[in-house]
């Protein structure tokens, strides 16, 4: 027995009882029935029920307090963890009342707790922002719900991603990150992308270009030439005659040469330009495609998947310009998928037999789809949704389309994004249409 305990005791046994006290506590306590044990007197029962009380209430005592501390402990190990976590968090009731939050930094919400707690989401957040929510709300389970919006906070946009999952039956924790940073360094990057890929037009246009100054710049060169001997031989005495009628026709023939040129540019924006034709396989000139953006996609995240029906035809056209097409097909779709989340972002291109005739090849997005209500307005010259757009591509792309009997149309996909359709027509086909025995028609 020890002293504290003895200590405790002597406040309600007599001195005499002390002995009982220890010989209860050692297990040689003798009951009032078998007599005094060594000439001592009978001890009270209630002393030794009191003991035992005391006793019992020591032990429970030191285990709430042993359990209370391991509590406090775990409780400064939790909100360690989450003031080491980047992310906000909000616990609300499933119709939107904010019931409790945790945030690092209180600058970073959109207005102080005072006046969220409590209060129903549609009363703090702009109306849009919380009909988005109330809509996750429905649709979130054990699966966390993205939300991805922006906020104006201490003068700038912010933009966060909020993940809400299920908390029991009746609430919903909503863990809030801020991505602006992510979304700043993303914007750069589709920015140096779309930079790129105007370059890369640019490009082609000064090529284009290149070659009309090239071959308009000898006729415009024998013009001068001829011109000013004419007028040498005008300014002479003699003015033989013949001379100047050489000259002249000379002059004659370059200005029909850079006609020439000029009309051969035109046609290749309106699908009259001769084409040297040749057998084309289509699963190798999408496969020649896409590996020259294979790389730019990969970067992107873009998935790209290519469904082609077995044991295609050959078609008939310039492999060069069909490649073309198909280049800036997946281009278009490329920039249209900048605008969506990336773990969305997929191209389709599937190729089939259409009618025995034609073969139909679709290059499909997932992105925004087609903003203007005619999508025919796509492929007007110069018209462009792109800030840096020159409008061009759609147009020569057509052009080329029916330089080969084929046809290049554009729809909605019901479930977002939109489809380009390219028609080819097969080697036999192709006789026809060249012969005069047909025409080309859209199909589908």
């Amino acid at each position: 027995m020890t002293k504290a305990t003895r200590r405790a005791c002597q406040n309600i046994c007599e001195k005499d009882d002390l002995f009982v006290v220890d010989s209860v506590l050692t297990g040689r306590y003798i009951s009032r029935t078998s007599g005094a044990h060594h000439g001592r007197p009978h001890v009270n029962t209630y002393v030794v029920v009191t003991i035992l009380v005391v006793t019992l209430n020591a032990c429970l005592i030191a285990s709430l307090l042993v359990l209370r501390r391991r509590r406090h402990e775990a409780l400064l190990q939790k909100n360690a963890m989450l003031r080491a976590l980047p992310d906000m968090m909000f616990l609300l009731s499933c119709d939107g009342v904010y019931l409790d939050y945790h945030a690092r930094d209180p600058n970073d919400l959109f207005v102080p707790p005072s006046r969220f707690l409590g209060r129903n989401m549609r009363e703090i957040l702009p109306p849009d922002l919380a009909s988005r929510f109330e809509e996750a709300f429905a649709q979130a389970s054990d699966e966390p719900v993205l939300v991805e919006y922006g906020l104006p906070i201490n003068g700038e946009v912010r933009h966060f991603e909020a993940r809400l999952v299920r908390c029991g039956s009746d609430k919903i924790l909503s863990i809030v990150r801020d991505v602006s940073a992510q979304k700043l360094a993303d914007d750069e990057l589709t920015g140096a992308l779309e930079d790129r890929a105007r370059i890369e037009r640019v490009a082609a246009l000064g090529e284009l270009a290149a070659w009309v100054a090239h071959e308009v710049k000898q006729p415009l060169s024998a013009i001068l030439t001829n011109a000013q001997a004419c007028i040498r031989y005008l300014s002479d005495p003699s003015r033989n005659l013949a001379r100047i009628q050489d000259a002249l026709r000379d002059v004659v023939g370059e200005a029909v040469r850079a006609t020439d040129v000029v009309d051969r540019t035109r046609a290749l924006f309106k699908g009259r330009e001769p084409l040297v034709r040749e057998s084309l396989v289509i699963g190798q000139s999408i496969d020649a495609v896409l590996g020259s953006v294979r790389s730019r996609m990969q970067r992107a995240g873009i998935e790209v998947r290519t469904v082609l029906e077995p044991g295609l035809p050959p078609a008939l056209g310039a492999d060069v310009q069909v490649q073309q097409v198909l280049f800036n097909l997946v281009l278009n779709a490329y920039d249209a998928l900048m605008h969506v989340d990336p773990r969305h972002r997929r191209i389709t291109i599937a190729a089939r037999l259409e009618q025995g005739s034609h073969i139909l090849i679709s290059v499909s997005d997932t992105g925004r789809g087609i903003a203007v209500p005619d999508v025919e307005t796509v492929f007007n010259p110069y018209f462009t949704t792109k800030e840096h757009g020159m409008g061009i591509g759609l147009t020569i792309s057509r052009s080329i389309a029916e330089a080969h009997g084929g046809k290049l149309w554009a729809t909605r996909n019901d479930g977002g994004g939109s489809t380009f359709w390219l028609t080819v027509p097969t080697a036999v086909s192709a006789a026809r249409f060249l012969s005069g025995a047909a025409s080309p028609a859209r199909i589908g």
